[in-house]
């Protein structure tokens, strides 16, 4: 069609296209459930029982995974081949770590738990009987502004004038609109599922002309703020509109502070005096009294005809009828079908829906029959008339115990049995729905809403903002959480434990802690960083764990540690700047308040702002650098071939303020000095170690074995030079004769590194050895296949390292006890950059990686297409700089708050 007539081709047409392109299989085969239909039933599943064991053999190649393409960075690309993107599904679940897998797997369960039951396919009662209940109000009338053909007298009129006039006639069309006000304070969660039932019922049903919907914000100080479908403030008298054959319902709960708010009464009183209002209360009625919206006995009337019909009323017990104008009574209709008054009837065609059915009946009458029932008397200047509501407590002033006492002597039996449950898990209106059909084996959202308005729940220390309705997170007091779980059997405690956790792997991806294993292993892994889902889980888990006993309040301790803890989030991928230096980089980057200092290996020097990218100063020396540039007191040195020291002062463009020679041989390594001090430690090529004081004076402290150093690492006032032979010396700041040396016999290629305890000397071909401080003996060692040919890394009592062959290895820095050992991506020059509790691994081949610290799992990755070399900013920044000559400043995909 387009190539015969491309105008042709209309906006449906094209999405017709994008349609049938999206759901008929265009390679040729059966639509995938075509095929799923047709497949052949094979025979039945075998019941549950142990599975048996395992041949050993090959196996399969894993099936390809179609992925999305990454999203783009922001900002230009740098004119060079240094572009990041994020890896997706870069996370390791804790099962995974070292398996070189990152998709997530369904947390271990317990064997003795049964499966879960799978939640009610709907919640709202009688759905056949509500769907013809709402039909009585299918009224037709004349359509104001359209016309259709009278064929009968048409053709009358032919018949008798010989004319052939068209007679024209008022379209017939459904009566009434729908306008759908619904309530949006945060009390509102439990009832969200009914909510889209009964949305779904209303609007398909085919008894309104139209429907149409806002929401009510009513979880403000003033009057309630009406929005459209898009979020943007409506005007007060939107809903009504301008025709009033419109139908107001305004579906709540009755608990938002607005409610109580004159503005809001005379919004509801404008609207009754246009058209119909009905009030749907989501509570049951025994809960009526804890609302904002004050009831009063009314009888009703219907008076008028068409588009002029309204409903007088009465007091129950006074004679006199009114009505708009003067006053307004809005009906009160429970929409929860739980229970009806005493003195009411019941309606017997209408099952639970007999409050409804009156209501729709009392619409459409036309016999002036009365109808009596609940009503929220309105008057029109703004005031609410009838008995006020039972005023709100803006402190309750209730001791944790009271109230639950009281919570359990005034409300339902499921109420009660669901917060008892609910204290061995997160609490959120999602979790609250998942212990009611998994666990309870019933599910109604009354239960849920008299937990919330129950007065137990807390802001949890975990509740996040900008989180789903569903997923905003609540706790209970400590008190009361320790009583309600005095009362539950271990092994019921951890079943509603293990439903919820399986319900958050499947809703927000897998935890970062394995409670399974926290609860059986002998010596279980560490807990690593937790993210915002995983911290509610861990709390209670600890929790849990402290109740089973002496044994495991140790575990319990640990996992509370971590669940208040820093907190471990995600955010996009962002470039805030790229630069270009003029030849490549292979030192790291120096990052200090207010400074990020970069030298190339033609000895170019250059201070860059950390929030621009752009160049202080820059300065090209003559003479290349074997080392990476340091800050000290505030002033950048820098060591070159010539045995010189430079120092500059990173305020001013200008020449060096000072020039220190140190030798003929070219400075190999450069360490600043204790803090406090202005010195530097320096080693030469020569093997010379020197101290160099805050008065410029050079103290040759001794030389390494080999004369060819490794590098330099310093802890408080001493300092330990290692060379490429193995040999390692220590001396003390300002101290001409050595602590002690040690000959390890192995060949070094990097720089050894400290703590105040050990010195730790990588070794090109054996692993790692730690020395102790104090004399110099070997702690331990450990016997890594591949060697180790970079500088580790120490935090958090563990020592990092990177082998050869493209593993990361972590060890106890006083034991040496392996921790823990996952895969990389091997490649040459790989390094460790230990920041915030995260390892971050890149080498000249591209791409870094991001691992928690405490249990090595994968947390990030990002893709690059040329080697870098990470340093780390404030806020999880992350200062790259690569072999093409490039400086990028990224906001790395995780951030340790």
């Amino acid at each position: 069609m387009a190539e015969e007539d491309p105008a042709g081709v209309t906006v449906d047409a094209v999405l017709d296209w994008a349609w049938l392109t999206a759901v008929i299989d265009t390679s040729g085969g059966p639509p995938a459930a075509a095929a799923e239909i047709a497949t052949p039933a094979g025979p039945a599943p075998a019941a549950p029982g142990p599975a048996p064991p395992s041949v050993p053999g090959p196996e399969p190649p894993p099936a390809p995974i179609a992925r999305r393409p990454p999203p783009a960075v922001r900002g230009p690309r740098p004119e060079t081949s240094l572009a990041f993107t994020a890896v997706p599904d870069s996370v390791e679940s804790i099962e995974q770590i070292g398996t070189g897998r990152a998709a997530a797997t369904a947390p271990r369960l317990p064997a003795w738990l049964d499966e879960a039951r799978p939640p009610a396919a709907s919640i709202l009662p009688d759905r056949l009987e509500l769907a013809r209940l709402l039909r009585r109000l299918r009224r037709h009338g004349a359509a104001p502004d359209a016309v259709v053909l009278d064929e009968e007298a048409t053709a009358e009129h032919a018949a008798l004038t010989d004319l052939i006039v068209p007679v024209l006639e008022p379209a017939r069309e459904r009566w009434f609109e729908l306008a759908l006000v619904v309530d949006t304070a945060p009390s509102i969660a439990p009832w969200r599922r009914l909510l889209a039932e009964f949305t779904r019922l209303v609007s398909g049903n085919g008894t309104f002309r139209a429907v149409r919907s806002w929401s009510l914000d009513t979880d403000v100080p003033g009057r309630a703020v009406l929005r459209t479908p898009f979020g943007t403030p409506a005007q007060p008298a939107a809903p009504a509109g301008p025709t009033g054959r419109r139908i107001i319902m305004v579906i709540t709960d009755g608990v938002g502070r607005a409610w109580s708010h004159p503005q809001t009464a005379a919004m509801l009183a404008s609207w009754g005096r246009q058209c119909p209002v009905v009030l749907l209360n989501l509570l049951p009625k025994r809960w009526w009294d804890r609302a904002r919206i004050p009831s009063t006995p009314v009888v009703f009337r219907g008076r008028g005809a068409g588009a002029a019909r309204r409903s007088a009323f009465r007091l129950r017990h006074d004679p006199h009828w009114t009505g708009p104008p003067e006053r307004v009574a809005v009906p009160l209709i429970g929409l929860h079908p739980e229970g009806l008054w005493a003195d009411d009837p019941a309606d017997r065609r209408a099952g639970r829906w007999s409050e409804l059915s009156r209501w729709a009946r009392m619409i459409t009458d036309e016999r002036g029959r009365e109808f009596a029932g609940p009503a929220w008397v309105l008057d029109p200047r703004g005031a609410a008339a009838g008995p006020a509501p039972t005023p709100v407590s803006a402190e309750d002033r209730r001791t944790p115990a009271v109230r639950l006492a009281e919570f359990r002597a005034g409300a339902s039996p499921d109420a009660v049995e669901l917060l008892g449950k609910l204290a061995a898990a997160p609490i959120s209106p999602a979790t609250m729905r998942v212990v009611q059909s998994a666990v309870l084996a019933r599910e109604d959202p009354a239960f849920v809403a008299e937990v919330m308005l129950s007065g137990l729940l807390v802001e949890s220390p975990d509740r996040d903002e900008a989180a789903r309705p569903d997923d905003v997170v609540y706790d209970l007091d400590e008190q009361v959480r320790e009583t309600l779980l005095t009362a539950m059997s271990r092994r019921s405690a951890l079943e509603v434990y293990f439903r919820v956790a399986e319900f958050l792997h499947d809703r927000n991806g897998h935890a970062e802690f394995d409670f399974q294993d926290l609860l059986t292993a002998r010596e279980p892994a560490a807990v690593g960083l937790l993210g915002p889902h995983s911290r509610p889980l861990a709390r209670v888990g600890a929790t849990l764990l402290d109740r089973l006993g002496p044994d495991y309040r140790p575990r319990a301790r640990r996992l509370e540690a971590r669940a208040n803890g820093p907190m471990l989030r995600r955010r996009e991928l962002t470039r805030a700047w790229t630069t270009r230096m003029s030849h490549w980089i292979r030192a790291r980057p120096v990052v200090t308040d207010g400074l990020i200092v970069v030298q190339d290996v033609a000895g170019t020097l250059v201070v860059l702002d950390p929030l621009t990218g752009m160049a202080r100063w820059t300065v090209h020396l003559s003479a290349p650098s074997r080392c990476a540039p340091v800050v000290a007191s505030g002033r950048v040195w820098a060591g070159h071939d010539d045995g010189g020291l430079y120092r500059y002062d990173p305020t001013r463009r200008s020449a060096p303020d000072t020039v220190v020679r140190v030798g003929d041989a070219a400075v190999v390594a450069l360490v600043p000095g204790p803090i406090g001090t202005d010195g530097l430690f320096v080693a030469t090529l020569d093997g010379r170690v020197v101290w160099l004081d805050g008065a410029n004076d050079t103290t040759e402290l001794g030389g390494t074995r080999s004369g060819i150093p490794a590098g330099l690492c310093v802890s408080a006032d001493r300092t330990a030079a290692v060379d490429r032979a193995g040999g390692v010396g220590a001396w003390h700041a300002g101290s001409e004769s050595a602590s002690w040396s040690q000959d390890l016999s192995e060949a070094v290629h990097a720089a050894p590194v400290a703590d105040e305890e050990h010195v730790y000397v990588p070794l090109a071909t054996a692993g790692i050895a730690a020395l102790r401080w104090a004399d110099g003996e070997v702690v331990w060692r450990a016997r890594l296949p591949g060697g180790v040919l970079s500088t580790p890394g120490v935090g958090a009592g563990l020592v990092v390292a990177v082998t050869t062959d493209g593993f990361l290895h972590a060890f106890d820095a006083g034991s040496g006890r392996r921790v823990w050992r996952t895969a990389d991506v091997p490649q040459p020059g790989l390094r460790v950059t230990l920041a915030d509790g995260l390892v971050h691994v890149a080498g000249e081949a591209g791409g870094i990686r991001t691992h928690d610290l405490a249990t090595g799992r994968r947390v990030a990755e990002i893709r690059s297409d040329v080697g870098v070399s990470v340093a780390v900013a404030a806020r999880g920044r992350l200062i790259l700089a690569g072999l093409d000559g490039t400086v990028t400043s990224l906001e790395g995909p995780v951030v340790v708050d």
